[in-house]
C-alpha cells in the first residue's frame, strides 16, 4: 500500500494527458475498456486484494470521463457558440503581452460577450502594440475563432481574436488583482537586473529567474534549443525546488519549526505568483508544500507519493486539459524518472565508503569541525597544531569525492533524459544528440546564475 497513492496519482495524469491528445471516439473506447476491467476484476477476489489494478483501472476510466465531460460541457459550447462570427468582447487582461514573429500576444479573460455574461479565456494577436496593464478592461469587436493550437488550448484559451485592423477601448479597473502585483514585482526585479547587470547577461537572468524566455534575443534561444537546453531558459519545477532550498537552508537557524514552514509557504507562494502559477511550478509547490510539511511535523514521507497527489490535484488546479501542457508533461515524467532511477544509476557510478554510503563532499560537517578547532586553539592559546594530530578531513578521498559530484548529476540527467526522449520526441519531432552532454555542462552554472539573480534582485 506504499506506492498506492503514486499510482493512482500517475495513472490519473497519464490518461488525462493521453486524452488531451486523441479523439473524443478513441476517449471512449478507452473509458469503456477501463471501466469493463474494473468490473471484471472487482468480481476476481485474487486481483480484487491486491487492490492495485482494480484502483488503476478505476482511476483510468474516471479520467476518461472527466476528460469527456469537460471537452462536451465546456469547451465545445464555447467553441460553437462563438466561433467563426463578429462578436463583442469586454475582457480583462491577465498577463503581460509578448512579441513574437512581428505579432503581439494578449492574454485575456472573457466578461462579456455581445452583453452576455461569460467566463473563458480568449488569445488576442495584433499588428501593433496596445498601451494597456494587467487587469485593465478591454473592449473590442472581432471575428473569433476556435484555437487549434495544443499549446494554447492546454493553458485554457479556446477562443482566438487574430484581425490585424481590431480596435480596442481600454478601461482602467475598479480595483486590482493579485495578478497585477505580481507583475509589477517582476517587472521591478527586471529592472533590478538590467541597472546592475549587462544586457546579455541580464536577458539571460531574467529567463532562468522569472521565465521570461523572450527576453533573450533569437539566436540565443536558438542556441539552447538546438543544444536540447531549453528547459534550462524557462522557470521549471526544478528552478522552483532549487529556490526553495536556498530558502529553506537560509531560514535554518530559526528554531521554530512553525514558524519556518510559514515563512517558507509564503515565499513559495510569491516566486508562484511572480512566476504566473506554471503549472510545472505548480506540480513543484505541491511536492514542495508536502514535504515542507512533513518535515515539520516530523512525519515520515514517500517522494513517489507526492508526485502523485500532484497528479491527482493540479488537473483540478488548471483544467483537465491541462494536464496536456508539453513543459508539464516533461516536468512530470523527468521528476518521476528521477525518483525511481537516480539512486540505482548513481549506485553503480559512485564510490562508496565502507558502510555502502556515497561519499560526498559535506560542507556543513566541514565547517562546524573547523569552527571546532578554531574554538579549542582559542581555549588553548596554541598557535600551530601538533604534527602527531590528524587530519580532519582524508585529502585521498578528494578525487574520489569529486567525481562522485559529476556522476549524481550525470544520474540525475540520466534519468530524467531516458525517460523524456521518446516524449520529446513526440512533441517537438525532434532531438538533440547532445542534450546530456549540454546537461552536465550547465547544471550547475545555470542553478548559481538563478540563485544570483534572485539576491541580486532582493539586495
Amino acid at each position: 500500500m506504499k506506492r498506492l497513492l503514486a499510482q493512482i496519482g500517475i495513472t490519473y495524469f497519464s490518461v488525462l494527458a493521453a486524452a488531451y491528445y486523441l479523439s473524443e471516439r478513441i476517449v471512449m473506447i478507452l473509458g469503456g475498456i477501463a471501466i469493463l476491467i474494473s468490473v471484471v476484476f472487482f468480481f476476481i477476489r485474487k486481483i480484487r486484494k491486491t487492490v492495485f489494478i482494480p484502483a488503476m483501472a478505476l482511476t483510468a476510466a474516471i479520467a476518461c470521463i472527466i476528460n469527456l465531460g469537460y471537452t462536451f460541457l465546456v469547451v465545445q459550447p464555447v467553441t460553437e457558440n462563438y466561433s467563426g462570427e463578429m462578436h463583442t468582447v469586454k475582457a480583462v487582461l491577465l498577463e503581460e503581452e509578448y512579441k513574437s514573429y512581428s505579432k503581439y500576444y494578449y492574454r485575456v479573460k472573457a466578461e462579456m460577450i455581445d452583453g452576455e455574461k461569460v467566463n473563458c479565456k480568449l488569445l488576442l494577436k495584433t499588428r501593433r502594440s496596445i498601451d494597456v496593464d494587467v487587469d485593465d478592461v478591454i473592449t473590442f469587436s472581432s471575428e473569433l475563432q476556435a484555437v487549434e493550437n495544443t499549446y494554447y488550448r492546454s493553458k485554457g484559451y479556446y477562443l482566438l481574436s487574430d484581425s490585424y485592423h481590431t480596435a480596442v477601448d481600454i478601461e482602467a479597473p475598479s480595483s486590482y488583482s493579485w495578478r497585477y502585483y505580481a507583475v509589477i514585482l517582476r517587472q521591478k526585479m527586471g529592472r533590478a537586473l538590467n541597472r546592475f547587470l549587462p544586457a546579455d547577461c541580464a536577458s539571460l537572468c531574467k529567463a532562468v529567474l522569472l521565465g521570461d524566455k523572450y527576453a533573450l534575443n533569437v539566436e540565443t534561444r536558438n542556441n539552447f534549443r538546438y543544444a536540447g537546453a531549453s528547459y534550462f531558459v524557462v522557470v521549471s519545477g526544478m528552478h522552483f525546488s532549487i529556490i526553495c532550498m536556498m530558502i529553506a537552508f537560509l531560514l535554518k537557524p530559526l528554531r521554530n519549526r512553525w514558524v519556518r514552514m510559514t515563512l517558507t509557504f509564503a515565499f513559495m507562494l510569491l516566486y508562484a505568483m511572480v512566476t504566473g502559477f506554471q503549472p510545472s511550478v505548480l506540480r513543484s509547490g505541491i511536492m514542495t508544500a508536502i514535504t515542507v510539511f512533513g518535515i515539520t511535523i516530523r512525519w515520515q514521507r514517500y517522494a513517489l507519493n507526492n508526485l502523485g497527489f500532484a497528479g491527482l490535484l493540479l488537473p483540478f488546479i488548471v483544467t483537465p486539459y491541462g494536464a496536456g501542457d508539453i513543459g508539464l508533461i516533461l516536468s512530470f515524467y523527468a521528476t518521476m524518472a528521477i525518483l525511481l532511477w537516480a539512486r540505482p544509476i548513481a549506485d553503480k557510478l559512485c564510490f562508496h565508503d565502507e558502510y555502502g554510503r556515497i561519499l560526498r563532499f559535506r560542507f556543513g560537517v566541514a565547517v562546524r569541525r573547523a569552527r571546532a578547532r578554531v574554538i579549542e586553539s582559542v581555549k588553548k592559546k596554541k598557535k600551530s597544531r601538533k604534527k602527531t594530530q590528524k587530519s580532519p578531513y582524508p585529502w585521498r578521498l578528494f578525487p574520489k569525492k569529486l567525481w562522485n559530484m559529476i556522476a549524481l548529476m550525470m544520474s540525475v540527467s540520466l534519468a530524467a533524459n531516458i525517460f523524456v526522449f521518446p516524449l520529446s520526441v513526440f512533441a517537438f519531432h525532434a532531438f538533440s544528440t547532445v542534450t546530456l552532454f549540454s546537461a552536465l555542462l550547465l547544471y550547475a552554472e545555470i542553478y548559481l546564475i538563478l540563485i544570483l539573480s534572485l539576491l541580486v534582485c532582493v539586495f
